[in-house]
């Protein structure tokens, strides 16, 4: 049986372990500042606060990434002011060029400086880039696809030589590919009623001879925008899907003019003078075009010659990634399409402004460019606000998961974090314990080792 000072022992060991025990957990809070250091010092309330954490992560990198959103939103805004106030000045251009107080060389420098900010339009679209994204371009390059059924110029005549016998009709004979600079063309038909033509995949009669008044194309069957459309605009012969005939830009008798940023010089059609020679010069091609030879089964020879071949329409300025636009959470577990925020392109090239054609000479074109000035104006203007609402409604998210972060922040700590007085407190209590159970093991020890001596004086 235990003795009564064993008793003592034990029970004072126990005591002194548990309040060791208790002063270590206290010391760990303090140091730590954490009420819960390990699973085991509340399992369920270390697996809440795991789980609130979690959460509050996944807020941080919500409200980084509704940051990202509003800085695409704002880069895209901020180049759209900047075509903006371009278009302004082009209109405020054309408005000067429509006056009549103007002679022809006063609105081919008005011209000049129109078509200079044109291009820096298109610059802008194409050099506005945030997080590799080009926010200012269309999702898919508008490529003239259907232009590569035909042969490039390069891969059906040879420059600078004659080819020789080649039949008319009403089809396509080469594909000249935008970037191409200094081209000539020249068309010996013989005694045969054969005209060089010049159109973009689109349809715009850039060169040649009228569609209502010549020959050339009644004996085709082609009379009306209908009938081209049906016999000649054809995928077959390089035309986009969508094409329609437009010859408000057709040069169509002996001179020089301005298409596009290209300058275009053409004999004309001189059959009805017995000359069946023609000619067609291009500075520099900004389009895609396709050339062709249209009369009735004529033979004719042509000459080609030029500088350098391009690269087309589908590589433009180093071929930028068009791609879709952003998708940016709104929520910190995104599942559906609704748990994103959606940010389109808005594009602003001058194609997609609808300004292609627009010119200030002569007057009728720079009255028509007003109209379709405003028209762009309308669409910048449609653009920048999108871009504002899409802001607002990521900065009213970010706010929202702010708020969220802070209040499951404050229920994270209130379930881990440590009362330091509560624990100050306990380890006061503790090390007071343990000095208590100290004093008594030392007392049990001490009066096992007085009766030892006791009993021995005795035995002697």
């Amino acid at each position: 049986m235990l003795t009564l000072d064993n008793k003592i022992k034990q029970f004072g060991g126990r005591m002194l372990a548990q309040q060791e025990a208790a002063s270590s957990r206290a010391s760990a809070r303090l140091a730590s500042g954490k009420r819960i250091n390990s699973a085991k010092d509340d399992s369920a309330g270390f697996q809440i606060a795991d789980r609130l954490k979690t959460l509050s992560f996944a807020n941080i990198q919500l409200q980084r990434n509704l940051q990202d959103g509003i800085s695409y939103s704002q880069v895209a805004e901020g180049a759209l002011g900047q075509v903006t106030s371009m278009v302004q000045k082009m209109r405020q251009l054309a408005l000067q060029a429509a006056n009549g107080s103007n002679n022809t060389s006063d609105r081919q420098a008005l011209n000049e400086e129109y078509q200079q900010l044109a291009q820096e339009i298109d610059r802008t679209a194409y050099n506005t880039q945030i997080f590799g994204k080009y926010p200012l371009l269309p999702s898919q390059q508008p490529a003239n696809e259907n232009i590569k059924n035909v042969s490039t110029i390069n891969n059906v005549l040879t420059n600078g030589q004659t080819e020789s016998g080649l039949v008319s009709g009403l089809k396509s004979i080469a594909y000249i590919p935008a970037g191409s600079t200094n081209l000539t063309f020249d068309l010996n038909s013989f005694s045969a009623d054969d005209d060089l033509e010049l159109f973009t995949a689109d349809g715009v009669h850039v060169v040649g001879t009228s569609i209502y008044t010549d020959n050339v194309w009644g004996n085709n069957g082609v009379s009306d925008p209908t009938t081209i459309k049906s016999k000649f605009f054809n995928a077959a012969d390089g035309y986009n899907v969508n094409a329609s005939y437009d010859d408000s830009s057709l040069l169509s008798s002996a001179g020089t003019s301005t298409y596009n940023g290209m300058n275009i010089t053409y004999t004309g059609d001189q059959h009805s003078s017995g000359i069946y020679t023609e000619n067609i010069t291009i500075d520099k091609a900004t389009k895609d075009l396709i050339l062709a030879v249209v009369g009735s089964n004529g033979v004719f020879d042509i000459t080609a010659n030029w500088d350098s071949i391009g690269n087309g329409e589908s590589q433009p300025l180093n071929t930028p990634p068009f791609g879709p636009g952003m998708q940016i959470t709104a929520t910190e577990t995104p599942v559906e399409s609704s748990d994103f925020i959606q940010i389109d392109k808005t594009p602003a090239r001058i194609d997609d402004l609808g300004l292609t054609d627009t010119a200030l000479d002569p007057t009728e074109k720079a009255m028509a460019a007003i109209s379709s000035l405003d028209g762009a104006l309308t669409t910048l203007g449609s653009h920048q606000g999108y871009h504002g609402a899409k802001m607002n409604a990521m900065d009213a998210i970010s706010r929202n998961a702010q708020s969220h972060y802070e209040n499951n922040e404050a229920a994270r700590m209130r379930i881990e974090d440590a009362d330091f007085a509560m624990e100050s407190a306990a380890l006061s209590q503790n090390e007071i314990l343990s000095q208590a159970a100290t004093a008594v093991l030392s007392q049990a020890n001490s009066s096992g080792s007085m009766a030892l001596d006791l009993l021995k004086n005795s035995s002697e």
